[in-house]
């Protein structure tokens, strides 16, 4: 019964655009106190000089001078980086209703800087700035809920995250752009793709007219683009979208160009994984992973995303010790940033739980599918399509052992849950009514196994 593997979802993940540039673009629209004068010095890369602009003000009391303050410690400008500085000055001032900084402040719950990570408060935080028409709140939350699984939250708060750019910035503005790549990513997980290429292109097309060709923006549009193109099969464009953004990123030598060089190579050893070239995809995913480690930070979230997809090629490949071993160190490396309770974590557990599947090694295998559930049973409220593949999962492990009451028990808790969460017409909807159809099959049910195969193949057919 291997056939099931290939229907296991794996954790491949786009990395999210850098936040520090969002940051940067984000200030411009708060007014300082000082007439703009540290402002301006940020903006020029003065930052001891926004500094001690700032510092006197925001000992004054001043809520935009103390959000300044928080960025420059919250991201290490000039001044030795300190979570712990970067709270304080954000919620002095949060307390007075500065909006960024309570923006700011969510995102640090939310990524578990300077305290752990805490999604609800993080939510808190967003809707509070929110409440004030703050568009990187709206940004952020969108963001939130898109790598989450909450589609359609996400959806209807990044259309409003653009709008709000599109009034403050101006509609071709990179703060648009950027939001704008969110959405396309939405579009993408909801199957919509004439709305993600549609939505993609633009951004790119801000980018490209407002920054230039050659800028770090437009290549995470081209990788975005050329992911959205894979996903539909157009293996061709996707490759060449991916080249283009490699080819930018290697004449710059930031931080930021690095992860996207890592990124971008690795989205392409993932195309050559699904073209079945699993020496060609090897290469890339080593090369991405020896790149990574040997100019990232050794526990970068890069590189466990990455560990993680070369764990999965090992295992097309048959290679059950080898994706063992790199599934653990992608879960180390990710349970170290991120802590247990991260929908990252879960995922990767999951994997693991596949990879001792494939070896045999059932009771194993269901302890992991287990913890990943529980842990995304405590992060997900509602139907939540991550945790509904979750119980998919671990149904496959028990159809596998001929356990099929147990199977069926989680496919039926499976797919109401997905189709709530991402419509009845979806295709991981299909995918779980053709492993239905075939646990009644294994049971001797055929009319309702061949009743539930051609809803599966109406869905797919669509």
């Amino acid at each position: 019964m291997k056939q099931f593997h290939t229907n296991i979802i794996i954790l491949i993940k786009i990395i999210p655009s850098s936040f520090l540039l969002l940051v940067l673009f984000t200030l411009g629209n708060i007014t300082f106190a000082d007439d703009g004068l540290g402002m301006k010095a940020f903006e020029s890369g003065e930052y001891k000089k926004a500094y001690e602009i700032w510092l006197p003000k925001a000992k004054d009391g001043d809520p935009d001078s103390q959000a300044g303050i928080g960025v420059l410690f919250n991201f290490g400008f000039d001044v030795p980086k300190n979570n712990n500085e970067a709270m304080k000055w954000y919620r002095l001032a949060a307390a007075q209703g500065q909006s960024d900084a309570q923006a700011m402040l969510g995102r640090m719950y939310y990524h578990g800087e300077g305290v752990a990570i805490n999604i609800k408060t993080a939510i808190k935080w967003y809707k509070l700035a929110m409440k004030q028409k703050n568009p990187l709140a709206h940004e952020l939350l969108g963001e939130l809920y898109y790598t989450q699984g909450i589609y359609d939250d996400a959806e209807r708060i990044l259309i409003e995250a653009v709008t709000l750019w599109e009034e403050t910035s101006g509609i071709n503005h990179p703060d648009v752009a950027r939001a704008l790549s969110t959405l396309a990513l939405v579009y993408q997980n909801l199957t919509r793709f004439p709305d993600a290429e549609r939505v993609i292109k633009r951004a790119l097309s801000i980018n490209q007219e407002t920054l230039g060709a050659d800028h770090l923006e437009t290549a995470k549009k081209l990788n975005i683009l050329g992911q959205i193109q894979f996903s539909q099969g157009n293996y061709f464009d996707a490759e060449l979208n991916y080249k283009q953004a490699v080819s930018i990123k290697d004449k710059t030598n930031n931080p930021v160009s690095l992860q996207l060089v890592v990124t971008a190579s690795s989205n392409l050893g993932l195309l050559y994984q699904t073209q079945a070239k699993y020496s060609k995809a090897e290469k890339f995913f080593e090369q991405s992973l020896d790149f990574a480690e040997k100019y990232l930070k050794p526990n970068d979230a890069i590189i466990a995303t990455i560990t993680n997809n070369l764990a999965m090629l090992n295992l097309h490949q048959g290679k059950y010790e080898s994706s063992k071993i790199n599934f653990e160190k992608a879960l180390k490396i990710s349970k170290k940033n991120l802590g247990q309770l991260h929908p990252d974590v879960a995922l990767i557990q999951t994997n693991l739980g596949i990879a001792l599947q494939y070896q045999g090694r059932y009771a194993d295998a269901e302890l992991l599918h287990k913890q990943a559930i529980l842990t995304l049973e405590q992060i997900f409220e509602g139907n939540n399509p991550i945790l509904a593949m979750s119980y998919l999962n671990l149904g496959f492990l028990y159809q596998e052992q001929g356990k099929y009451l147990e199977a069926e028990t989680l496919f039926n808790q499976s797919l109401p849950m997905m189709e709530k969460a991402v419509g009845t017409n979806h295709v991981n909807v299909a995918l779980i009514l053709n492993n239905l159809a075939l646990q009644y099959q294994y049971q001797g049910r055929y009319s309702e196994a061949e009743r539930i195969y051609k809803r599966s193949i109406n869905i797919i057919n669509v």
